[in-house]
């Protein structure tokens, strides 16, 4: 996988995958393939070690990569499980030919899946993560969604089949479209239904279920997937008919319940950071935070943390922030979408707000901090807060 990590932020393994090339003979291209397992999960690991999730020279900032792929690693091993499972899917998905000498071309449906794990590479780092991810998105509408026919995938060969779970599991991971996440469950169940699912597929489904906030289908899945090692979802509370707007859920005293509220994006607090409790540069940043007097002021008085809507499971770790964390509690986003003007969920970073409107921004957290930019980007979006505050 192409690393790209952010040095000081939750940035995402890019995985490319094995390329089969013609006139390889057969052994060599399936050790290429366990190699490139081996890789994704190794550098997954690893990534978690540092707990970053890309890492890009020069600057510990935030750069959602490719998800279900190596994914925004750091987010816990549960995340990157599901990840790096269907990175893993990609690789052993080609047959290989029976004869030594030849291997193969892609499908179409295949080689289609590559370009759009391409285009996720090509974005990353270039333009903002809504962009990147609408682009993606309409991509997978534009290639794939005609393929979604009952009699369509049900003509499909196994790789094919695959292929296209991925892709919907790809564009769902970063966009949450409902419609979408209903195709990637749907392929689940024909591969199922086919005895051609795999462990990986499995896990990477029920991640995505609980990413789209259908914790109720979610615990039906893992009831009726009892080898899927995986934590009960929470139950939600309070969730009200119409949720198209900003909202968040608060997690109880065991992180077994969330509370659903609405937020008012005018009036968030001046300070909106995203971080997230797995993450560690979010980590360095709230005990650097702690320790200095003039930032535990700024941030007990003007700030918001708030998770992003992703694949993670274990809401435990919510509660054991708070808990850890009493001037810094953090909240999760029900959903990025009802979050307009963040365009870069990576962990840590710190939007500087007036009336919702973002007017400032600072990613990461490197080994030095950011305690400098974050008190002249506080001056500089509110000047009326005066000379002295936030020295």
């Amino acid at each position: 996988m192409k690393q790209a990590f952010t040095e000081g932020s939750h940035e995402a393994d890019r995985g490319a995958g094995p390329r089969r090339q013609a006139g390889t003979r057969t052994a060599r291209v399936i050790v290429r393939k366990v190699v490139a397992i081996a890789t994704t999960k190794a550098r997954a690991r690893s990534a978690l070690e540092r707990v970053s999730a890309r890492n890009r020279s020069g600057d510990r900032g935030s750069n959602p990569g490719s998800p279900l792929q190596g994914v925004q690693i750091g987010r816990m091993w549960q995340r990157l499980a599901c990840i790096a499972s269907v990175s893993v899917l990609l690789a052993l998905g080609g047959t290989v030919s029976a004869r030594a000498d030849e291997v193969p071309q892609a499908s179409p449906i295949t080689r289609q899946m590559e370009e759009m794990r391409a285009l996720d590479g090509k974005l990353s780092g270039q333009v903002a993560d809504a962009e990147r991810f609408r682009r993606l998105t309409e991509f997978y509408r534009a290639r794939f969604s005609g393929l979604q026919a009952s009699s369509v995938r049900a003509a499909m060969s196994d790789e094919d089949l695959r292929a296209l779970t991925l892709a919907a599991q790809l564009a769902v991971f970063y966009h949450h479209d409902g419609d979408i996440l209903d195709d990637a469950m749907a392929d689940l169940r024909l591969l199922e239904d086919r005895g051609a699912a795999r462990p990986g597929d499995i896990r990477a489904a029920y991640g995505l279920l609980v990413a789209g906030r259908r914790f109720e289908q979610a615990r039906h899945f893992l009831a009726t997937h009892p080898d899927l090692d995986e934590p009960e979802p929470p139950r939600l509370r309070g969730l009200r008919a119409d949720v198209s707007g900003a909202a968040e859920m608060r997690v109880d005293e065991t992180g077994g319940t969330l509370e659903w509220a609405p937020l008012d994006l005018a009036t968030l607090p001046r300070i909106l950071v995203i971080g997230h409790p797995s993450c560690h540069f979010t980590q360095d940043a709230a005990h650097a935070i702690e320790a200095d007097p003039a930032l535990r002021k700024l941030f007990a008085a003007h700030a918001k943390w708030l998770a992003p809507q992703d694949t993670g499971t274990d809401f435990t770790v919510f509660h054991r922030w708070n808990t850890e964390h009493p001037d810094l509690p953090m909240t999760i986003a029900y959903r990025a979408a009802g979050f307009p003007m963040i365009d870069h969920w990576a962990t840590p970073t710190f939007y500087f707000l007036n009336h919702g409107r973002v007017v400032s921004k600072v990613t990461g957290w490197p080994r030095g901090g950011r305690r400098n930019e974050i008190l002249a980007a506080y001056r500089e979006s509110f000047p009326e807060s005066g000379p002295s505050t936030a020295r």
